[in-house]
């Protein structure tokens, strides 16, 4: 282990036998006599009966003193030190010398009535041990208990008389640092205190407790004794009273001593108290006007250096080490292969080699462990020379922040600094966490080197601790320096953050300001995923990996949706254009603006993707990933958009046809590419999906032409003219203004029925110009009941005029051409 390790203090070096050595975040200052509170814990101050300890037999006490410790067992003293420590004195002398007399081996048995045990025996001896340890330690309590009072004196004296520093502002950072340290060091010595405090005052409550028990026994033990007259049981209770009293006495002292001890530490803790307060305003007046100059980092960089160098130098004479160490293993190593592949002959020379291989692999275990112990080594040095630059480094920051007032030049030096807190406590996690296993390890091997006979084998097992005790000394050695260094930034983050508090308003604004510019610019650039690219330089292909990044996708898509705009006005001006200026048939232009749409949505979407350097490549990627699921998941949506172009590249419907699908007749308003829209005679659209207009049924009422033939059937009552019926029911339909003049109506004597003639009016409607039949029917019915009744036909009863939407409904004939109406006879 380094002299530098072995000289630190106890605190910081914890022994095998100890905890795991967690180093301290600064240097707490424990008094040398906490070992005296742990060992009067480990002795039982409540029950000092049976305790057996080796001493010769002694004689009975004569109880001398008993009463002046009773009086000397109150807490409160009041007697000067000096008297009280030259009383405390004359005390021990006496208990040393009633000690050394029953010790005597002429006193051994004198005095001791016949029947007494030999645990009151013993008893007796280490109970006057006891008392003699309470009173030496009642002395040593008293003595650090004037020093304390008089360096908490000293302390008061000084807080009062500080008003400020000998050297003018502004003060160095450097001495503001130590300041702070030393603050933090106090605070931790205050937490020390305060538990060892507590845990006096425990002790002091159980030797109260302990001492009014002994009390009441002695009280019970001397009425006893003055019940009794001269019998053989006098002797014995005379002896019990005195052991009685020696328990008192011992439990007194004991009191005494805890109490003193109690009232040590208060003063230690109020001591270190006023020393926190006088380093709280020295911290207040430096924090003022506090400066961190060149010089201060300078100075720091030369220690840094300095470090620096003296690890180099380390590392150098670890590596100059390492062959030899190598080679050591590699032939332990060797030698203990070599004696495995041998085969003894003989069954003695079998258990001659079985020692022999232990031994050899003892050997190769051990010198495994020291080449490990080397590696360990460097590593530890180097990380330990990172740490040296990464402290150079904060340095380097911390000056630059402490040269600006700029809060967005703060906060980046905050924003470089936090990372390196984060790594410093990972690896003390680490070194924690490897020490913890090393300290496993250690106690196994102390717990088979308790248990092992042979000599061979202790020496193998101690140089095996030995070595782990070295590998524990690196642990020891990073832990402290990391510490320092995560408790430097912790502290640099703090006066960051109280800065922050008190900075004003506009300040405050402007930061959050930047803070919210740099979180979206974070999120901005953040990868999404890399697509490959190819791009041609100076003739050759380099294929590499374009970032898709947040800021990327959301660009390409505000110029998709701009371009979108752009581009559903261009087409929809270049529909209104090919209509009123070049004469082209609406549907037609309306076919034509749709694909204008795909062609130009094509255009942009390249050009969205080329203009944020987005790779093409991409769409084969999302190809590959999302295939499947797109796939399953849009297989309508596609099959829709595919007969949407079906239906704009055949053309079986036109915006304005009218059709019936499904028992639904209307017309076309719009045709899409996943569906279209169709309005009834009630004005209700309904959206048709593309693959059902090619899939199901489709009635197109006006594919060809919009001229169709309804006919309208009428009954008259026989003996009426049917010239004269043929003549009225002409004139009506030639009146009607919607009606079509050519082809001509047409009068068909349909039947003779039962009771009527039954008259067929066959006239024509163009229902393109949305013309309804129902409502053209309707008027001729009223037209002809009226000339009916001027003219005296009359209607056949019952009546039978057969009307639209009933169980005969109206017929219609579609027809080609003008030229054609003559020629269709059919109905449909």
């Amino acid at each position: 282990m380094p002299s530098s390790e072995r000289s630190r203090p106890l605190h910081r070096r914890v022994s095998f036998a100890g905890r795991l050595p967690i180093p301290s975040l600064a240097p707490a200052k424990f008094s040398p006599w906490t070992g005296i509170l742990l060992a009067l814990l480990l002795a039982g101050l409540s029950s000092p009966v049976n305790a057996q300890l080796p001493v010769q037999l002694p004689g009975p006490s004569n109880g001398t003193g008993a009463e002046t410790d009773k009086s000397k067992a109150s807490p409160k003293n009041s007697a000067p030190p000096q008297s009280v420590i030259a009383d405390l004195q004359a005390k021990l002398a006496a208990a040393e010398k009633e000690l050394k007399a029953t010790s005597s081996p002429a006193q051994q048995g004198a005095g001791t009535p016949p029947g007494v045990p030999e645990s009151e025996v013993l008893e007796r001896q280490a109970l006057l041990q006891r008392l003699v340890r309470a009173y030496e330690r009642e002395i040593d309590h008293h003595k650090l208990l004037q020093q304390a009072r008089e360096r908490r004196q000293e302390a008061e004296r000084r807080i009062a008389e500080w008003k400020e520093f000998p050297t003018p502002p502004p003060y160095s950072v450097l001495m503001l640092d130590e300041l702070r340290d030393s603050a933090r060091s106090a605070a931790l010595t205050i937490e020390g205190l305060q538990a060892k405090l507590a845990l006096a005052e425990g002790f002091s409550e159980r030797a109260q407790q302990t001492l009014v028990a002994s009390e009441k026994q002695m009280r019970q033990t001397s009425e006893a004794l003055e019940a009794v007259r001269e019998s053989p049981e006098k002797a014995r209770l005379i002896w019990a009273h005195d052991l009685s009293r020696l328990r008192y006495r011992v439990a007194a002292a004991t009191a005494t001593m805890t109490e003193v001890s109690r009232k040590q530490i208060q003063e230690e803790r109020d001591e270190m108290r006023q020393r926190a307060l006088l380093l709280e305003r020295q911290i207040r007046t430096a924090e003022r006007s506090v400066r961190f100059s060149e010089q201060d980092l300078d100075k720091i960089k030369k220690q840094l250096d300095a470090d620096a160098q003296a690890l180099e130098a380390e590392i150098a004479r670890a590596l100059v080490e390492h062959p030899a160490r190598r080679q050591a293993m590699e032939s332990a190593t060797a030698r203990l292969r070599a004696a495995r592949s041998a085969q003894p002959p003989t069954v003695s020379q079998s258990s001659k080699q079985g020692g022999r291989m232990a031994e050899l692999t003892d050997r190769a275990e051990l010198r495994r462990l020291q080449f490990d112990n080397l590696n360990l080594r460097i590593d530890m040095l180097r990380h330990l020379l990172d740490v040296t630059e990464r402290a150079r480094r904060f340095w380097e920051i911390r000056f630059a922040a402490a040269q600006t007032d700029d809060p967005q030049q703060s906060r980046e030096a905050y924003d470089k600094v936090a990372p390196l807190l984060q790594t410093l406590h990972a690896s003390r996690g680490y070194l924690h966490q490897q020490n913890d296993l090393l300290m496993a390890q250690l106690g196994e091997l102390e717990a088979q080197l308790e248990e092992t006979v042979s000599p061979a084998r202790a020496a193998h097992l101690r140089e095996m601790f030995e070595a782990y005790r070295q590998r524990e000394g690196l642990y020891r050695r990073m832990l402290p320096r990391i510490d320092q260094f995560a408790q430097l930034i912790e502290r640099w983050k703090t006066e960051f953050e109280q800065r922050q508090r008190v900075m004003p308003l506009p300040a405050r604004i402007q930061q959050w300001t930047d803070v919210s510019s740099d979180t979206i610019g974070q999120i901005w650039n953040f990868e999404l995923f890399a697509a490959e690219d190819t791009i041609e330089v100076d003739g050759q292909q380099i294929t590499g990996r374009r970032s898709i990044t947040v800021g990327k996708v959301l660009r390409a898509l505000a110029i998709l949706i701009i371009g979108y705009w752009v581009c559903s006005f261009i087409a929809r001006l270049a529909e209104r254009l090919a209509v009123k200026r070049f004469g082209i048939d609406s549907n037609l232009a309306n076919i034509l603006r749709q694909w204008m749409m795909v062609l130009l949505f094509a255009v942009l979407l390249v050009i969205s993707l080329v203009s944020v350097k987005i790779p093409l490549t991409v769409f084969a990627f999302l190809g590959g990933a999302l295939a499947i699921g797109v796939g399953f998941g849009t297989q309508n949506l596609l099959k829709n958009f595919i007969s949407g172009i079906l239906l704009l590249i055949e053309r079986p419907l036109r915006l304005g046809d009218l059709i019936e699908i499904d028992g639904v007749r209307g017309r076309v308003t719009h045709i899409g590419f996943r569906s279209s829209t169709i309005r009834d005679g009630t004005g209700m659209e309904m959206f048709v999906p593309n693959s059902n207009l090619l899939e199901r049924n489709l009635n197109n009422w006006t594919f060809s032409t919009a001229r169709t033939r309804f006919t309208l059937r009428v009954g008259v009552a026989y003996g009426s003219s049917a010239d004269q019926v043929r003549d009225v029911l002409l004139e009506e339909a030639d009146r009607h203004e919607q009606v079509l003049k050519h082809p001509s109506p047409q009068v068909l004597l349909n039947d003779f029925g039962d009771n009527t003639l039954l008259f067929d009016l066959r006239f024509w409607l163009d229902i393109a110009s949305d013309v309804d039949a129902e409502v053209v029917a309707s008027d001729l019915r009223f037209m002809i009941e009226k000339s009916f009744n001027e003219a005296g036909i009359a209607f056949a009863y019952p009546q039978r005029d057969v009307h639209l939407n009933t169980a005969q409904p109206l017929h219609v004939q579609v027809v080609e051409s003008p030229r054609e109406a003559g020629n269709l006879e059919g109905h449909r």
